[in-house]
């Protein structure tokens, strides 16, 4: 569980992220890396509103396209992933904060059983090497749909 793992000294301030590889059901090109902070909460209808993807069509991946696409297995989708997707298939949404808030990022590195923190700067080398250009996202407006909005 993501609250037993603890950085100490000067990686104490980490700030972990979740990572989640889904697809539009309706036009399965369409794939989507999404990064938050792991203690981010979002609405998935808005979030759906807002990468343009039809209502209910947006996906988790299976584990075949994750692997195929960004060699990843499940359990260990995270940035650096995004350099295997050498055909740029993928779009990278990527939680604003993550690149402004916080000098430390914590991921698993292609397996869940382990987690490595990496600086923000080192953060957007591995985007520049993976060339794609993240959608960045303010996820504290997708948290709550207005009423009637759902």
């Amino acid at each position: 569980m993501l609250e037993d793992v603890k950085f100490e000294g000067d990686f104490a301030k980490t700030k972990f992220a979740k990572n989640l590889f889904m697809y539009d059901k309706k036009n399965k090109d369409r794939m989507f890396l999404i990064i938050a902070t792991h203690d981010c909460e979002f609405n998935m209808n808005l979030l759906t509103k807002h990468l343009a993807v039809g209502s209910g069509n947006l996906r988790g991946a299976s584990a075949e396209l994750m692997w195929e696409t960004i060699g990843a297995k499940a359990g260990g989708v995270n940035i650096f992933a995004i350099l295997n997707d050498t055909q740029n298939k993928v779009k990278l949404v990527l939680d604003q904060t993550l690149l402004t808030d916080f000098e430390l990022v914590g991921f698993h590195p292609m397996q869940n059983d382990h987690t490595t923190a990496i600086t923000r700067d080192d953060l957007k080398k591995i985007i520049d090497l993976g060339k794609h250009e993240p959608m960045l996202v303010d996820f504290t407006t997708l948290k709550s749909a207005p009423a009637g909005d759902a």
